[in-house]
């Protein structure tokens, strides 16, 4: 990689660019994150992965498999040791690999994604700060605004 020889502001990258930068940080880094992720989870994958609400979610979708429990009974057939053990061992060296093997789907959803992200900066841009008030209205909006572009991307 060549040294940069000038600055060029750029509030959003491109999507070519924005997926470049994306998958190079996941090369650089991405094993290590995952093992520090797996290793410090921020709750029990098997606890919330058997739970009624994870199971009321995977009915809706998977209705036959509820009424027979495969899942339910398959999770908590496990524990956390095991979850760690086969996470550690074939999810690490899979990541890059999987994500990398994706590129053109990571394209694709950052090329949908982009146009909807500028528009509402846009609009997030033009209010004002000069007061809490405003501060306050303008961090709530953001926040709604971007819950909003939630999974508008999808099919």
């Amino acid at each position: 990689m060549s040294e940069p020889t000038s600055m060029t502001i750029t509030r959003v990258l491109p999507p070519s660019e924005w997926v470049k930068k994306q998958i190079n940080t996941l090369k650089a880094v991405g094993r290590t994150n995952y093992l520090q992720g797996i290793a410090t989870p921020k709750k029990s994958p098997i606890e919330a992965g058997s739970s009624d609400q994870s199971e009321a979610k995977f009915a809706a979708k998977m209705q036959i498999a509820i009424e027979k429990k495969y899942r339910q009974k398959g999770v908590a057939a496990s524990s956390d040791a095991d979850w760690f053990r086969m996470a550690k061992t074939l999810g690490a060296e899979n990541l890059v690999k999987g994500v990398t093997a994706r590129e053109a789907k990571v394209l694709n959803f950052v090329s949908k994604y982009q146009p909807a992200l500028l528009t509402h900066l846009d609009t997030i841009d033009r209010m004002p700060v000069a007061t809490l008030d405003e501060r306050l209205t303008k961090m709530t909006e953001n926040a709604r605004g971007l819950a909003a572009l939630h999974g508008t991307t999808k099919g």
